[in-house]
């Protein structure tokens, strides 16, 4: 793993300074962006610049105002003001069980809130323990409790139909009839399309063998390469995060069908209806290397694009190598 003290110790002024939250329940994507940055081989002076920036919309930390213990921690999950309470918590917990075993001994129980903050402190996690960084194990696994939001999914399917033809079966049946889905952020938007009857249907359609990890990658880089979608964007990115923390789940297969519903969820969030070009194909065109999509996401002060290229980067060995790089030069407006 590269060496990434600098990186770190901006994380730590940043976790000492600033609250995981502004205005009101926007996630930080601070710390995940500068190691994010450091592994792509930004140099020291482009993350403290990167920092500078990226904190100036963050508030300031509060004290906590509740005791949480082993006994009443499910009482307080979804509530943001308690993220220092959280911290507490869970900073005990891993004194206690050790770092991978406070991740397993949660992950199961908070999977069902997994959509916390569009998947946010998920992913966080997921660099948190790629760079073996404890204090951000703690301050991951507490704002997913803090952030926590119950869709309400089951892990039941019927094993019927693959992804791209359960997605045909929402198009199909005019899921919302094209009405704008309510809701001030992605993560509100998909607690209302959970709600609806059509999808609690639907999205059990799918066999679950087509939700093995390079399928459902797949399908995701398809669907955000037709249109540049934002919260695709958070789709890919997410289920990378899952699949990285995947082993820490003793229920795995529950597991990856809540991950999948709560995906689904997140897609027909963002436009209220399903409008999908299933004759779609990736242009025959001239894709950048990845050192010249690399150098282009460590100049950009967008959080968003520096994780999806970095994450792309990282997968480059597991397969669908044109379509990751198709993925990354759209984001980067390099197609």
């Amino acid at each position: 793993m590269i060496q990434n003290m600098l990186a770190q110790s901006l994380i730590q002024k940043h976790n000492t300074d600033f609250s995981s939250y502004y205005k009101t329940e926007l996630y930080t994507h601070t710390p995940m962006a500068l190691l994010a940055l450091k592994e792509m081989g930004a140099s020291d002076l482009r993350l403290e610049d990167f920092y500078k920036i990226s904190v100036k919309k963050l508030k300031t930390k509060s004290a906590p105002s509740v005791v949480i213990t082993a006994n009443n921690w499910k009482e307080y999950l979804g509530q943001h003001a308690h993220e220092a309470a959280y911290i507490q918590f869970f900073k005990k917990e891993m004194k206690h069980l050790g770092q991978d075993k406070v991740i397993a001994s949660y992950f199961d129980q908070l999977m069902p809130g997994v959509a916390a903050a569009a998947f946010h402190p998920l992913i966080r996690l997921f660099y948190a323990v790629r760079f073996n960084i404890p204090e951000e194990i703690v301050i991951s696994l507490a704002t997913w409790a803090t952030s926590y939001l119950d869709l309400g999914l089951d892990a039941h399917l019927s094993h019927q139909l693959s992804l791209g033809h359960t997605l045909k079966q929402f198009e199909e049946q005019k899921f919302n009839q094209g009405q704008k889905i309510i809701g001030s952020n992605i993560a509100k938007r998909m607690l209302a399309v959970s709600k609806m009857t059509m999808f609690k249907e639907l999205s059990n359609l799918v066999d679950q063998n087509d939700l093995q990890p390079l399928k459902l990658e797949q399908a995701l880089l398809w669907l955000f390469s037709q249109n540049n979608n934002f919260t695709l964007l958070h789709a890919i990115t997410s289920q990378h995060a899952f699949e990285s923390l995947y082993h820490f789940s003793s229920k795995s297969n529950e597991s990856r069908v809540i991950m999948w519903k709560a995906l689904l969820a997140a897609y027909l969030s963002t436009t209220g209806s399903v409008n999908i070009d299933f004759n779609w194909q990736y242009p025959e065109i001239k894709l950048p290397d990845w050192e010249v999509l690399t150098a282009k996401a460590i100049q950009s002060n967008d959080e968003h694009v520096i994780k999806l290229l970095h994450v792309l980067s990282i997968k480059k060995t597991e397969g669908l190598e044109n379509n990751l790089r198709y993925a990354g030069a759209l984001k980067l407006g390099l197609n």
